[in-house]
């Protein structure tokens, strides 16, 4: 058996000595099969091996090039080009002995089923010297294992960064103090009182005022803080500053807009929220060590996907200047870098569609947090970028000092499974479903109404008043001043909305 690849194409040719005949095995089916390429290079195929086998001194080996060809016709074969051509062909060199077999292999399922069985049985081989080391691997992690195969892992516990529900149903996005009293964190950074849930509050912005019933619960500050930066009207500009962080870093009112669930997110905003969860980190010491990166790497990271294999001269160069960018970022966190962390996150976004990617030493996986599912193109691409991504953070780990970076280009690339993932690709609140999982995921599958259109609104209402009242948030006062200025004239504008 020869396995063959040609465009993109697997199949194979089997030279059989007992029959004398060329077997062309494929999946595919051609109208006038000895005019094809195909076809030609099976004849090559046989005259190369046939000279092979002469310098081997084997008896009768010219035989070869005088044997007959002939196009093996299974019942699964189509005129299309098939993603599963690799599939199809090793089945063939497993089940063919010279004459047509029957294993349904025009069945999907079936060949999922099989595409498995090969799986298991490289990794199971007794010629497999890394097995024992993967069973105990297997072992170690089976309960995880278990609940990102089947997706259906509903335990979430309590958080240490405190994601209590809010209030409605099961939201959770962020936790809200229990009382009035200051020094309690919204489990986003931000001990400011925020007033009761009860306090009357009169919403002016369209968002939240078709949305009152939703936000009965949050708390009094909130709200206010919210009904002024999320109005897009009044002669209030859009280029307002209302966040400044101690690196240099702010947010306008126009990026807090862009949390709404109509628009995609400014990845400025993405990159505030990952220094508000690596202030948090510091400040809230877990069992579980969190890192996040910022999102400022996408250019270069594009740069080096589009020039894989290519032999880019300026690889070397994009290299540095992606661990610059790194660099650049944690010299600007508010708080020292722990480079032996458990998860690091690296937020990602692709083709207008944000994802995250977390590196996971504790289950040793290279995990792919996004609200999508994908088919079989997309999970190509993705994985392609998220293996990128860990053999660069390898090396820029390595040059830190963690002794546990050369593991990590061995890890394995997995689409974690959440119940709000759907085949339509929402790229406008992509952006929203990265952040959610970066405040939520600690490498446990956790529960949120993220489903819901409504709900969803919620979390994304709170994420936006995390950012504004962080307590990094070196414009939180006067945001806050301005926005008791902004109290006075509600009742005007009230009555023009």
């Amino acid at each position: 058996f020869v396995p063959l690849l040609y465009e993109q194409h697997y199949f194979c040719v089997c030279i059989d000595f007992v029959r004398e005949k060329l077997f062309y095995l494929d999946n595919r089916c051609y109208d006038d099969f000895n005019e094809t390429t195909f076809a030609y290079m099976t004849d090559v195929v046989a005259n190369t091996y046939a000279e092979y086998l002469v310098s081997k001194g084997t008896e009768n080996a010219v035989k070869v090039k005088e044997f007959m060809m002939i196009n093996v016709p299974f019942d699964w074969q189509t005129r299309e080009q098939d993603l599963d051509c690799g599939v199809f062909m090793m089945f063939h060199m497993k089940f063919f002995y010279g004459d047509i077999f029957d294993c349904e292999l025009y069945n999907v399922q079936k060949r999922d089923l099989y595409r498995g069985e090969v799986a298991a049985t490289l990794i199971l081989s007794d010629f497999n010297g890394n097995r024992s080391e993967v069973l105990e691997r297997v072992t170690r992690h089976n309960e995880m294992k278990d609940m990102v195969e089947d997706g259906s892992a509903s335990v979430v516990g309590s958080s240490r960064r405190g994601k209590q529900n809010l209030g409605v149903r099961t939201c959770g996005a962020v936790r809200t103090p229990r009382s009035a009293t200051g020094g309690k964190s919204d489990g986003l950074g931000c001990t400011f009182n925020c007033g009761m849930a009860d306090d009357k509050v009169l919403l002016v912005s369209k968002f939240m005022r078709s949305n009152q019933t939703l936000f009965s619960k949050m708390l009094s500050t909130r709200k206010e803080v919210l009904d002024y930066c999320l109005l897009d009207d009044h002669n209030l500009s859009l280029d307002e500053v209302v966040v400044v962080f101690g690196d240099g870093r702010s947010l306008t009112r126009g990026d807090i807009l862009s949390l709404r669930p109509t628009v995609p997110v400014n990845t400025v905003v993405i990159e505030c929220l990952t220094l508000i969860l690596n202030h948090i980190e510091h400040t809230e010491k877990s069992e579980t060590s969190l890192m996040f990166f910022g999102i400022g790497h996408m250019d270069v990271i594009h740069s080096l996907i589009e020039h894989e294999g290519k032999g880019d001269e300026n690889k070397d160069q994009n290299i540095q200047k992606l661990f610059d960018t790194w660099d650049e970022f944690v010299s600007k966190n508010t708080v020292p870098c722990n480079w032996k962390t458990d998860l690091i996150f690296v937020p990602m976004v692709w083709e207008d569609h944000y994802f995250c990617v977390c590196i996971n030493f504790t289950s040793e996986m290279v995990e792919v947090l996004d609200n999508t599912k994908y088919d079989q193109w997309k999970e190509i691409i993705i994985y392609k970028v998220a293996d990128l991504l860990a053999c660069h953070m390898s090396d820029y780990l390595e040059g830190k000092g963690d002794e546990r970076a050369v593991e990590l280009v061995g890890f394995p690339v997995v689409h974690i499974k959440f119940n709000w993932q759907t085949y339509e690709e929402n790229n406008v609140e992509s952006g929203n479903f990265l952040m959610m999982h970066m405040i939520r995921y600690e490498g446990d599958i956790f529960e949120a109404d993220l489903k819901s259109k409504v709900y969803r609104r919620y979390y994304w209402a709170e994420m936006a008043a995390a950012l504004l009242l962080a307590d990094i948030n070196e414009e939180r006062a006067n945001l806050i001043d301005r926005v008791k200025e902004f109290s006075v004239t509600k009742d005007e504008i009230w009555k023009e909305v």
